[in-house]
């Protein structure tokens, strides 16, 4: 009778052993997942993976998810916000530069209707002498004969 006590305990002891073996690997497997999860983008394979582990890592693997994506979405929002000024700047520099093309050309228009101007401004003049001239003409020839 004691000898079946005496395997009784060793079929326990066995039974134990085993078990913690198990336990031990189960514990070993889920802090190397653990790890795992904790690299870079590893969240992912979380979210596709079937086993045990994953499934019990699963919500972390999505609140890792969700957590990078509310800091990309605050990363692309603070971008877009930073940007806006400079391409406002930017627009105003191109509204400038077209202002002084502009410009430019209405300057060489007032130059040449400047010089048009002035060449009306000589034609007259000389039209003006013609005329005297003309007038002085038909004065001394009504005279001679008077």
């Amino acid at each position: 009778m004691f000898s079946f006590l005496h395997k009784n305990n060793t079929v326990e002891q066995q039974a134990n052993t085993a078990t913690s073996g198990i336990a031990e690997s189960a514990l070993h497997s889920l802090h190397d997942s653990i790890q795992e999860l904790a690299q870079k983008g590893a969240f992912i394979n979380f979210l596709t993976r079937k086993d045990d582990i994953a499934k019990v890592l699963r919500p972390l693997a999505q609140a890792q998810r969700n957590c990078k994506l509310g800091m990309l979405d605050s990363i692309v929002s603070i971008w877009v916000e930073q940007t806006r000024p400079l391409l406002t700047i930017a627009e105003m520099f191109r509204d400038m530069r077209e202002l002084g093309n502009r410009s430019q050309t209405m300057a060489s228009a007032s130059e040449e209707m400047l010089a048009s101007i002035n060449e009306v401004g000589r034609s007259a003049e000389i039209v003006s002498r013609d005329a005297q001239d003309v007038k002085t003409e038909l004065t001394s020839s009504v005279c001679l004969f008077c």
